[in-house]
């Protein structure tokens, strides 16, 4: 029996590790969020666009492929300064501004060898999955440490040297629900295949790419070792008091 299509799979995955909207956005908070996009995508393609102006110098002598390397820096700077969307954006600005300024020939969108569309398909795979996981570390950071809120009752009965980790709105999104099932189950050492039978996931590459990010932080260690669920030696990840 044939599965899902492709497209439809990665559209469910994405909402999935997005989240779904808590509610409604008011009139007044559309126009606010409208402004707020529009000059966030502004400055991102300002800093796409003067380094296409710096690179278009540089383009003749080096190779064309070895120039995407430095569009990654707009992508990063994007997730860093503004959200994933920002850097999903920067991606693909930046893809079809060095296809354009960069690749044979010059100032076209046609692609004359199968090495350039080769080139481009992995430094977008690679500049989203940065992006990704960029944003992923952000945010745990941001979350970690937001001060609690009055009248917090997850605060009030959480000892005072364990971090606690806070997410704006009610629904949590993938890699929020593993931070704190981690969280909850300290010094407990999962694989990644029992975190997403706990959670009730449907894809193993989100849970794995979740715990790579959150290895990156001081708040999680990944490394060899027996899992608390299936009690297989496999890679497995716990939540750790900061240093």
């Amino acid at each position: 029996m044939a599965g899902p299509p492709p497209g439809l799979v990665i559209a469910e995955m994405t909402r999935e590790i997005a989240g779904p909207n808590v509610r409604p956005l008011k009139p007044h908070e559309r126009r606010r969020k409208s402004r707020a996009l529009l000059v966030a995508t502004l400055g991102n393609l300002s800093i796409i666009a003067a380094l296409t102006f710096c690179v278009a110098l540089i383009a003749g002598t080096v190779p064309s492929a070895a120039v995407l390397a430095l569009y990654f820096i707009p992508v990063l700077v994007a997730t860093l300064l503004w959200n994933f969307e920002q850097g999903m954006i920067a991606a693909f600005a930046s893809a079809f501004a060095a296809e354009f300024f960069c690749f044979a020939p010059a100032f076209s969108f046609r692609i004359d060898h199968w090495r350039d569309v080769l080139a481009l398909l992995i430094f977008l795979a690679a500049a989203l999955l940065s992006g990704y996981l960029v944003d992923g570390i952000r945010r745990l950071r941001h979350a970690a440490s937001a001060p609690p809120a009055q009248g917090d009752s997850m605060a009030e009965s959480t000892p005072p040297d364990r971090p606690v980790l806070r997410f704006a709105g009610a629904t949590r999104t993938v890699p929020e629900r593993i931070a704190e099932f981690l969280v909850g189950h300290e010094r407990a050492m999962y694989c990644d295949q029992c975190i997403q039978d706990q959670l009730g996931l449907k894809w193993r590459q989100q849970v794995q790419l979740v715990t790579a990010t959150l290895a990156v932080t001081n708040l999680f260690q990944r490394d060899s070792g027996q899992c608390q669920n299936c009690n297989q030696l496999k890679h497995v990840i716990r939540h750790v008091k900061p240093q």
